[in-house]
């Protein structure tokens, strides 16, 4: 169950798997599967129930509480606006990027011109040196 969402019914387990940037595997409670490949599975003819039961009465055993899964949502909610920004950052810089390699051949021939020229006023001024 590593990257694996669990969503209550096949509308929201294709939204959730479709919906953004990363393609999500998820299982609903009825034991259906979207795999990250975009397949889906009906799970059989037997209909299994309780095993992805959500209790509301508190932690399970081995459960989380109501108080944690608000700090863990709120952590994911600040984690998510984090990777965002990253995100934009890292666009920006791409496009910066690519706006230079453009310019690199411009740059160059710059380069060059100013190297021609440079040369040229240095013999200019050893030639004036001698007189």
């Amino acid at each position: 169950m590593y990257d694996t969402l669990v969503a209550k019914d096949m509308s929201e387990a294709n939204r959730v798997a479709f919906g953004g940037r990363r393609r999500w595997r998820v299982v609903t409670l009825d034991g259906k599967l979207v795999d990250t490949s975009g397949t889906m599975s009906g799970g059989g003819h037997r209909v299994f129930r309780g095993a992805m039961r959500l209790s509301s009465a508190g932690p399970v055993s081995g459960g989380v509480s109501e108080h944690d899964l608000r700090k863990l949502v709120k952590t994911v909610e600040v984690r998510e606006a984090q990777f965002e920004e990253a995100a934009r950052a890292f666009n920006e810089m791409e496009t910066n990027l690519n706006e230079f390699k453009d310019r690199q051949p411009q740059i160059e021939i710059e380069l060059s011109k100013l190297e021609v020229e440079r040369k040229s006023l240095e013999d200019e001024s050893n030639d004036m040196r001698k007189l």
